[in-house]
């Protein structure tokens, strides 16, 4: 349930003209916006993901 709302936001928000890159893996989310951090404008994640939830993802991503 939880990839049919993700894959249905990125749907929304892509046919509103903006730039959505997905992550299953919030390791990979991290890595990409450490190393790309003007890249992004907006983070919308999952409090339950796996290896890291959305709250220490955010903190390490605040703490870069």
């Amino acid at each position: 349930m939880t990839n049919m709302i993700w894959l249905n936001s990125s749907e929304i928000l892509r046919s509103n003209g903006y730039d959505v890159q997905t992550f299953t893996d919030p390791i990979s989310a991290f890595q990409n916006v450490k190393y790309s951090p003007t890249d992004y404008s907006l983070l919308i994640n999952d409090y339950h993901i796996n290896k890291l939830n959305d709250y220490d993802l955010n903190l390490s991503i605040l703490n870069e």
